[in-house]
């Protein structure tokens, strides 16, 4: 099993007409991922979950059943243009998929109490926070929000046994994710591909299958190991159906029985539309290199998806971006759009 689970950060600033702080959030407030955003993730991906900001002046707890805002006031996708408000960066195992968004100006004072983020200008959310302290928007002033999406990537260099893939055969080996293979933002907020694994760990995408005479080990996460070399085989991948509320979705590479016999194979996996063998999202490499037999052979991929388990009180949020020093820098590193936008000295 694939496993991906992640986490989203929120912090807010409100900007006056110089684009100045006048007031903001003490720091990155955790948010919940809704049911319905998890269930979009077998349909787009994960950057395009992300792409509008909702803002509203509900009061209701999040609860994961949610859908929408208690009430939406506006919604926008005018991304910050200053430097490293938008982006990604990888951080060991985790990617983190960066964008800061800008309300519209209000025209009278305005209270926002709730945020949501979403795929499209109109319908259901991807995830939903209530702000712990409410932010006042003076008339003219535009609220500043930035959305950090913690994207975990789970196994790493997996032992695994596979038991008959293959009529009458069994193998141990290891599994482990190569290149990212999902998409990311760019620096002005766009989504776009983030590596050359394209988008074949995405679970909305297929992606394209492969089996390789090559037994090398996998290479560390975010590299791939070129097999170019060797003896390779590309098979088409085929999307499984989705079940809503299930998180997880069937990748299937299915050989007939003429494809690939006589052949010693030592790994396989799913990689790119092109070269998957070269651009590779995970692999799969046997112990023992294996003989496919004139059989069907099924390969099925799961790839599970789900919230952030590892984190679960507001000290260990605290400990992932801070230590409890009071000083400047630490209140920087709080709340990260002090780092883009200058405080008002008013």
């Amino acid at each position: 099993m694939l496993n991906i689970t992640t986490q989203g950060f929120l912090s807010w600033a409100v900007l006056n007409s110089e684009r100045k702080i006048t007031d903001c959030s003490e720091g990155r407030q955790p948010n919940l991922i809704l049911d319905v955003g998890l269930d979009g993730i077998a349909t787009k991906t994960w950057a395009a979950s992300f792409e509008f900001c909702a803002f509203g002046d509900g009061t209701s707890e999040p609860v994961v059943s949610q859908t929408s805002l208690d009430s939406e006031l506006s919604r926008s996708n005018v991304y910050a243009f200053e430097d490293d408000s938008q982006g990604t960066t990888l951080s060991g195992d985790v990617l983190i998929l960066k964008r800061t968004f800008l309300s519209a100006p209000v025209e009278s004072e305005t209270t926002f109490t709730e945020i949501g983020l979403a795929a499209e200008s109109t319908g259901d959310l991807f995830s939903r926070i209530l702000l712990s302290s409410p932010a006042a928007i003076p008339a003219g002033s535009t609220l500043a929000i930035q959305y950090e999406l913690y994207v975990h990537f789970d196994p790493a260099n997996v032992p695994l046994r596979i038991d008959n893939p293959i009529d009458g055969l069994s193998m141990d080996g290891v599994l482990q994710f190569q290149y990212a293979g999902i998409a990311s933002v760019d620096t002005v907020g766009t989504t776009v591909i983030y590596d050359n694994g394209d988008l074949c760990n995405e679970p909305s995408q297929a992606g394209n299958g492969f089996l390789s005479t090559d037994d090398a080990a996998p290479a560390t996460f975010s590299n791939s190991v070129d097999r170019s070399l060797a003896t390779n085989l590309e098979i088409s991948v085929l999307l499984q159906s989705y079940t809503l509320g299930s998180f997880y979705r069937d990748k299937l590479v299915r050989l007939s029985p003429i494809e690939g016999l006589d052949v010693s194979w030592g790994s396989f996996g799913i990689g790119a539309s092109t070269q998957p063998y070269k651009n590779t999202g995970l692999i799969y490499v046997a112990s023992a290199n294996f003989d496919k037999l004139g059989t069907y052979l099924n390969l099925t991929f799961r790839h599970s998806w789900g919230r952030w388990p590892s984190l679960n009180s507001p000290e260990a949020y605290r400990t992932l971006f801070y230590s409890l020093e009071e000083d400047a820098s630490i209140f920087l590193k709080q709340n990260p759009l002090l780092t883009y936008f200058g405080l008002s000295i008013d």
